[in-house]
């Protein structure tokens, strides 16, 4: 799974791949959710680690919000990709 990831190189083949959908007013919260999905699909980080990655200094705040931007929380985001 990683690696269909890694091999794409620009934000909007990231895009593409995760299948997200670009608002154009909110560019670095697009920036942040598609650097943790990223993060996320790499087992051995922790969900800490994916956070503090994104410049969140509270893992629950990066949760909060990527539970808002995604719609699930990133432990569920990870789950969903096996």
């Amino acid at each position: 799974m990683l690696s269909r990831f890694m091999r794409v190189q620009t934000v909007a083949g990231m895009a593409v791949a995760l299948g997200a959908i670009v608002s154009a007013a909110q560019p670095a919260t697009f920036t942040v959710t598609i650097k943790a999905k990223i993060l996320l699909a790499d087992q051995r980080r922790s969900v800490t680690e994916v956070a503090t990655a994104c410049g969140f200094s509270a893992p629950s705040n990066f949760a909060n919000v990527f539970r808002k931007i995604t719609g699930r929380t990133p432990r569920g985001y990870r789950r969903s990709l096996n």
